[in-house]
């Protein structure tokens, strides 16, 4: 074939660049030339201006992109920050997405094995493609042909991929200030040719592609079709990612509308796949075991509380007898004994607990994935009421925290408090009672567990075969383009249709913990079979999604062009000023329906809830905890090296028919006896050693025993019944743009502007719980098109327009205008010059411009909506070119600003906003009626609860309290009852006055009514159907200032060199931005005098206000704000990728290429010194000190490949090519982050060493 490529300008100033192109493309096509033995007729196509195509690149460099005005233009006239990725440099690279090519380009990151940054292993995990970050910005957008996507492109069917760096308000003023990334599918062509593609790999990874062409009518119509199937394997062995996917596409030039100077073109592609997924993780699990092995301050074993030197004689509850403190009693070593309220041992730093009130499934073979016999938590029957199980906590004192009927006297039983699972904490909660440095502060994260003897992370994936990540999606595009005289008129007319299914089930969470099993008995007092044994457990609530998101686009574009010979001569002093001049105008259209679901993965089924006497779908009793043990017991060993635990095994929870229950129906002893002899009749607790009665007694209720239960499981298809949650968004973008160029004094100088103007308006609904309905659930008319389960494939276009119908009846309607601009100019000096050596061309560029994210809705803490995201940015620099442009050199200065990016300061704690307003009314209410006497009967009430009596030294639970606050031992004193009011009034002054405004209440929903506080104090959300606000962040903003250097180099046809090299200072401020003033006006209540109102709800009969605000929030709050003015996570100062190719064309060696790169990154930020400061209120905060950073290593990287090609006939190549990646690695530990005394808090698992063999047929 001999095929040439033409730009349809013929007039005089473009004839340069045109013999440039021409001679170009001649290059590339000279080896096919020659292996051919008929010559063919010379063929010439003329390119529209509305594409590009990856044959007009040369090896490693494109001269021409869309991405600069949307008209195809010269890169060397283009202002803005674009590098493009040839073809040729996909395939040497072997780079098939982002994963595997972000590691090479300029100013970019990317996540995962592999990867160069840690980023986000939750995105990582579902959407590879996704977790990027440019300048050290945010991630980039992904474009397909120019429209935003979800889809995670793939090589298969793409010729090259243009990326933007920076804001563009012509190319997309909606989409991410960090800039884009566009793949540029395959069109069909007016030839054939084909390709098919098989690859083997590492640990046993397959990919197979094909990709062909066909033409129907001679430069008439043409079909391709591709289709991939890929199957990656990783070293972690239980880790798999599997992908399919199907691509068509057509292009139809009808010549009966074709004359000299017009053509009409109409090309469509359609593309379909799959992939789902358990990939790898790039964390080790969480240390949650070394805690077992540790000794504190005086020489105890944490494990038994006892001197190390009475040797291996203590029993495991740590009590001296027996005899005094059952063993059914324990619920872990804090409250073995006097240990828990033991004031030396209270704050023990290694132990803590995780449970549910729902049934847990014990797992107790490492190798087999059949649950044992189940428990749920203590509680108990209620005799006047149908015998509805409750399964409510008994706390230590014996009174249940539940339901007042579930005793003879409405009380509780006598049953000891008892946790399901107890076992040792991690470094981040018991830091602060170690007494690290700064641990006051917070910010201590749980160590990783990194001894690979322990587990090995490295080979194995810890969730086992039991996490999933799902991706379905389709997508079409059609286009219509009419150019008239010669492409100096034309329109083009795109539609874009996409529908995205995206998800992901996790069982363990997305931050796994191995820990031990410290419970000596089980809750009915039997011995616990696998005390001392590595666990892992968690809860099934939260940790699965399953989303779709509907994009349906138009967009117009029309362009025209005035040409110097229009108006003057073209040879003429004012023809070549006023040179060329092209107008171009954009109208487009997005409508994006997004609807999102939650569910658990088990659930007790309908049955058992019901029995429970509470059906709802998202309470604790019907929640499930998976507990699967990993190994043999620890007890007896002297450290956890060499445990060598086992991954989790494929889990089946269908083994469970029965729970073991406690079942506290009324069955005394002595059934003659009168009700009033059990509540006057004296009974000794051998639990806490107190004088009760009988009724307490647990001897007198019947007990445990086994209950028929089943359950609900994702997996077998019971996804309706485990919904608990689902929210959908509604959003339509209506844009406007037109672009201005002016090619001066024969293109020498070209200035660009350009304005767009976006109009966005987002409809928000979260799907409303119905309400007085016993299971709890949303009601499926508020926010779901799903009636058949959760697939996309269920989801039609009439689903589309009911979603978008409920949105608009239901939703609140946020309205979003914007307006930004893009300004650039390039001068060629050189030809203002006389004509330098070796054809040397120098040019200078200035470019600015914005733009802004509109994304998913997101509001304030008042429902209020927040502007979306949105940056600006400037480059400046040069571009030299010589020895007729097989070396050129790019250099571009930057600064590029992301205002108002989503940030949460607390690192996940923004739902105590709320929290807290509501406890400081219930709470604060309560006390408050007592002191003014105006509801009758309270006063008594609340006594009972000790609020108002004076605090006494021996009552062990103020004694509590008092430690909470820091108060020293030596200042307990006995209150007066006056003292005691005196202290109650001062803490209820003004309350009703700082009290939240009723735009808060009504932003959560919740309601400040008598009900609340009379009937629900133990719960600041009890009757109430209060909820954070859908999409409630805060924001921040990032400013990230370098420099990029770009070097292309092509010494001979044969051999290709590309090298870039990016310095990145990327730093964050007006952190929280959006919350600050709210934050400082509530900090005034809750650290003043209402914050001494005490809390008796869930527990908290120690807390005050003041504390839960400080210790749940305020605290996280201001270290989140420390870092105000630090780097952003991960930087390194500068990053340089080398790469090369070379191909040898005659000789002995011809056929073979050899190439490699080499990948350096200066060493990571991971952090600051940190040391102790003040705030302006004189609050002792963190501070970092930002002129003395943490650094973690220089990383060298090299990658080698080796290929051979060869004409099998003359028709048919074979190539065949090696790649190995990471040849110096050694695949260790990378550190990422710092805890505040300066060691490292985590690391993320480099990649490592890889290789793939790729064998390609081209015909």
């Amino acid at each position: 074939m001999n095929k040439h490529i033409k730009q349809t300008n013929r007039y005089l100033w473009s004839r340069r660049g045109t013999q440039t192109l021409l001679c170009g493309a001649a290059l590339l096509v000279a080896p096919l030339v020659i292996a051919q033995d008929d010559e063919e007729d010379e063929e010439i196509f003329e390119l529209s201006p509305f594409t590009v195509e990856g044959s007009e690149d040369q090896g490693y460099r494109a001269t021409s992109t869309l991405a600069g005005s949307r008209i195809r233009t010269d890169l060397k006239d283009v202002g803005s920050a674009i590098s493009v990725i040839t073809e040729e440099f996909l395939r040497d690279t072997g780079a098939v997405d982002n994963s595997s090519l972000f590691q090479y380009t300029t100013s970019t990151e990317v996540g995962g094995i592999g990867g160069n940054f840690a980023g986000e292993e939750r995105l990582g995990m579902l959407n590879p493609n996704a977790n990027t970050r440019v300048r050290g910005l945010q991630a980039a957008d992904n474009t397909r042909d120019y429209f935003l996507t979800d889809l995670p492109w793939d090589g298969y069917n793409v010729n090259r991929v243009d990326m933007q760096r920076g804001p563009n308000a012509i190319l997309s003023g909606l989409g991410s200030p960090a800039g884009l990334v566009n793949n540029t599918t395959d069109s069909a062509i007016f030839e054939d040719e084909g390709e098919v593609q098989v690859r083997f790999g590492s640990y046993g990874s397959t990919r197979f592609h094909f990709n062909v062409n066909r033409v129907i009518l001679e430069d008439e119509l043409s079909v391709r079709v591709a289709a991939v199937k890929k199957d990656d394997k990783y070293r972690q062995e239980e880790a798999w990612a599997e992908d399919e996917r199907f691509f068509v596409a057509m292009k139809y030039e009808p010549k009966f509308l074709k004359s000299e100077s017009n053509t009409t073109t109409l090309t469509a592609n359609f593309e379909s796949g799959n992939i789902n997924s358990n990939r790898p993780r790039t964390r080790p699990p969480v240390d949650r075991l070394s805690g077992f092995w540790e000794e504190d301050s005086e020489g105890r074993s944490q494990i038994t509380g006892h001197p190390l030197a009475l040797g291996g004689e203590e029993t495991l509850d740590g009590s001296d007898d027996p005899a005094q403190y059952p063993p059914v009693y324990v619920r872990g070593v804090q409250q073995t004994g006097d240990a828990y309220f033991n004031q030396v041992n209270f704050n023990n730093p290694w132990y803590g607990e995780n449970y549910t009130d729902g049934p847990i499934v014990y797992f107790a073979n490492a190798d087999q994935g059949d649950g044992d016999a189940t428990y749920a938590s203590v509680g108990g029957i209620s005799a006047s009421d149908n015998n509805i199980l409750y399964t409510r906590l008994i706390d230590p004192n014996g009174d249940a925290e539940g339901p007042r009927e579930v005793a003879i006297d409405a009380g509780g039983t006598g049953y000891p408090f008892y946790r399901a699972i107890s076992s040792p904490a991690g470094l981040g909660a018991a830091a602060r009672n170690l007494g690290l440095p700064l641990a006051q502060f917070g910010g201590y994260g749980n160590e990783l567990l990194y001894d690979r003897s322990i587990f090995d992370y490295k080979n194995h994936l810890l969730d086992g075969d039991n996490k999933r990540e799902f991706q379905d999606f389709q997508v079409s595009n059609v286009k219509l383009a009419q150019t008239f005289y010669n492409n100096r008129l034309g329109l083009e007319v795109a539609l874009n249709k996409e529908t995205y299914g995206f998800g992901q089930t996790s069982p363990f969470g997305w931050g796994p913990e191995i820990t031990i099993d410290v419970n000596s008995h089980l809750a009915d007092f039997s011995p616990n079979p696998n005390v001392g044994r590595p666990v892992i457990f968690r809860r099934t609530q939260g940790s699965s999604s399953d989303s779709v998101r509907d994009r349906d686009s138009s967009r117009y574009t029309v362009f025209g062009e005035l040409r110097e010979g229009d108006l003057f001569e073209t040879d003429s002093f004012l023809g070549k000023l006023i040179g060329k001049q092209r107008l171009t105008g954009v109208k487009s259209s997005d409508d994006i329906i997004l609807y999102e679901q939650g569910f658990k993965n088990w659930l007790a089924d309908d049955t058992y809830r019901a029995y429970m006497g509470n059906s709802g779908l998202a309470t604790n009793e019907a929640e499930v905890m998976a507990a699967v043990y990993l190994g043999p017991s620890v007890i007896g060993t002297s450290s956890p090296a060499g445990l060598n635990l086992q991954p989790v095994p494929k889990l089946n929870p269908n083994a469970i028919n029965s729970i073991r229950i406690w079942d506290s129906y009324w069955s005394p002893t002595n059934p003659n006896a009168p009700t009033v002899d059990y509540l006057d009749s004296e009974w000794i607790s051998p639990y806490q050693d107190d004088p009760s009665t009988q009724q307490n007694n647990p001897a007198n209720y019947t007990g445990w025993r086994d209950h028929p239960a089943s359950f609900l499981i994702d997996t077998e298809g019971d996804r309706l019944s485990l919904i608990t949650s689902a929210r959908s968004s509604s959003q339509e973008i209506e844009s406007e743009a037109f672009v201005w160029q002016g090619f001066f004094w024969d293109g020498a100088v070209v200035a660009l502007y350009g304005n767009r103007d976006d109009t966005t308006t987002q409809i928000n609904v979260t799907a409303p719980r119905i309400p007085g309905d016993p299971r709890e659930i949303f009601d499926p008319t508020g926010a779901t098109p799903f009636q058949s389960g959760g697939s996309y494939l269920a989801y039609t276009e009439a689903d589309a327009l009911a979603e978008r119908a409920r949105n608009e009846a239901l939703g609140s309607v946020n309205k979003f205008e914007g307006s930004n601009e893009s300004k650039s100019v390039v001068v060629h000096l050189d030809q203002f010059l006389p004509e330098l050596p070796a054809s040397t061309k120098f040019s200078v560029f200035w470019n600015e411009s914005s733009n802004f994210q509109p994304g998913e809705a997101r509001v304030n803490h008042l429902n209020q909506p927040l502007a979306p995201p949105n940056g600006d940015t400037e480059d400046y620099g040069f571009v030299i070119s010589t020895f007729n442009d097989k070396l050129t050199l790019k250099l571009n200065r930057y600064e590029s600003t992301v205002y108002g990016s989503t940030y949460d300061p607390t690192d996940g704690a923004l739902w105590y906003v709320g929290t807290a307003e509501t406890s400081l009314f219930a709470a604060g209410m309560r006390d408050l009626v007592v002191i003014e006497g105006n509801t009758p009967g309270w006063d008594d009430s609340w006594r009972t609860y000790g609020q108002q009596n004076p605090y006494q030294v021996g009552d062990v639970p103020y004694d509590n309290w008092l430690r909470s606050q820091g108060i020293p031992e030596s200042e307990w004193a006995d209150q007066t009852v006056e003292e005691a009011d005196a202290w109650m009034a001062r803490a209820t002054a003004n309350l009703r006055e700082n009290l939240a405004p009723q735009e808060f209440w009504d932003a959560w929903g919740a309601t400040q009514s008598d009900a609340r506080w009379q009937n629900g104090w133990w719960d600041p959300w009890s009757e109430s159907t209060g909820v954070q606000p859908n999409g409630f962040t805060s924001t921040s903003d990032i400013t990230s200032k370098g420099t990029e250097i770009e070097v292309n180099f092509n010494p001979t046809e044969n051999w290709n060199f590309a090298m870039n090299a990016a310095k990145t200072e990327a730093v964050r401020n007006n952190l929280a931005g959006s919350l600050k003033e709210w934050v400082s006006a509530r900090n005034e209540v809750h650290n003043g005098d209402n914050g001494d109102i005490r809390l008796w709800w869930a527990g908290d009969r120690n807390n005050t206000l003041k504390t839960r605000w400080n210790n749940d929030f305020y605290s996280r709050y201001l270290l989140g704000l420390a870092t105000e003015g630090t780097a952003v996570s991960e930087l390194r100062e500068w990053r340089v990728n080398m790469v090369t190719n070379y191909n040898f064309r005659d000789g002995k060696f011809k056929g073979l290429n050899l190439g490699g790169s080499v990948r350096w990154e200066d060493e990571v930020g991971i952090g600051y010194e940190q040391t102790e400061g003040v705030n302006e209120d004189g609050v002792p905060v963190l501070v970092y000190l930002s002129d003395s950073p943490i650094m973690g290593p220089t990383e060298t990287h090299l990658d080698l490949w080796a290929g051979y090609s060869l004409d099998l006939n003359d028709n048919v190549n074979w190539r065949i090519q090696l790649n190995v990646r990471d040849v110096l690695s050694d695949g260790g530990l990378v550190p990422i982050s710092v805890n505040p005394d300066g060691s490292v808090r985590e690391y993320r698992v480099q990649g490592d060493p890889n290789w793939f063999l790729t064998n390609t047929f081209s015909f």
